[in-house]
């Protein structure tokens, strides 16, 4: 039974200090422009779905305009890389 208190206990500290890193680690990012513009995890009112919503749109809006849309185009939003069929592939 103690060690079910204790380990209850451990977690709760671990959340609380995870979430007053992440605190602190968002306002330094932010206060020196760190932060990507593009970057879902970690900020106030984005998450995963967000993320698929500017690709969805992204992807629209290139269909709408003509343009073509490339499979590692799409993957680069979710590594960080870029396609360019022309050149190597670079990270951001």
């Amino acid at each position: 039974m103690i060690f079910l208190s204790l380990k209850t206990l451990v977690v709760s500290i671990s959340k609380l200090m995870e979430k007053c890193v992440a605190v602190q680690l968002n306002q330094y990012l932010n206060d020196n422009c760190l932060s990507e513009e593009f970057q879902s995890a970690y900020k106030i009112a984005h998450c995963t779905e967000t993320a698929l919503l500017k690709v969805q749109s992204d992807i629209l809006m290139s269909l709408d305009n003509g343009k073509a849309v490339h499979g590692l185009g799409i993957l680069g939003y979710f590594c960080g890389v870029t396609f360019n069929p022309l050149t190597p592939l670079s990270v951001k």
